[in-house]
């Protein structure tokens, strides 16, 4: 009996989890996940000894979420080159999705650049921890998709100094380039489109 209500009580946990993570995620929801990751970027470039102001970026319009999205995965990018460049080791990168973008992806991907900006910070110090212990998720009211594109392009621009002399080569530009001609070639193909282009 114990060992029935055991398992009765570990699927009732595991729905509630699985209710609440399906909760529908708002641009004003990802742009507090933004905000936060902000916060940690302008800590980690305080803590390397950068002294130049944080980029500001012109007012943004008519984005969608998959153009936050693409914006997500850039600064993804960025801090896995961070990581190599520190040695923590490469990381996965998602390709973009071929599906509709909305909100709620959007907020999961922005969720997991604040966690893999999260080890950066010198948490063994007293002011890494103080730092971590200081950030509070700001309840943001009608933020659009645009208005998040603006903060995580800011993010991706802080980003650079970061990553010194070994950012993005013009290796790493092309690579990316064949990985999006991949990536639509494919997409074409999933549509039944195998005509072929021919190179402007």
């Amino acid at each position: 009996m114990r060992f029935f209500s055991a398992v009765l009580l570990i699927l009732n946990i595991i729905l509630c989890t699985q209710a609440f993570a399906l909760v529908a995620k708002s641009p004003s929801d990802v742009y507090t996940q933004a905000d936060v990751l902000k916060q940690k970027v302008i800590y980690l470039r305080q803590q390397a000894g950068i002294k130049a102001k944080y980029p500001k970026i012109a007012l943004q319009k008519n984005k969608s979420p998959r153009h936050v999205l693409q914006k997500s995965l850039e600064v993804l990018a960025k801090i896995n080159r961070y990581r190599i460049i520190n040695n923590y080791g490469q990381m996965s990168i998602p390709n973009y999705p071929s599906r509709a973008i909305t909100p709620s992806d959007v907020y999961y991907y922005v969720k997991r650049l604040n966690m893999e900006v999260t080890p950066f910070i010198d948490n063994d110090q007293l002011r890494g921890k103080k730092f971590l212990n200081s950030l509070t998720l700001k309840d943001y009211k009608n933020k659009t998709p645009s208005d998040v594109y603006q903060l995580l392009w800011s993010v991706s621009l802080a980003f650079d100094p970061l990553l010194g002399i070994r950012g993005f080569t013009p290796t790493d530009v092309y690579e990316q380039s064949e990985t999006i001609v991949a990536i639509a070639k494919f997409l074409r193909q999933s549509q039944g489109e195998f005509s072929k282009i021919i190179k402007p």
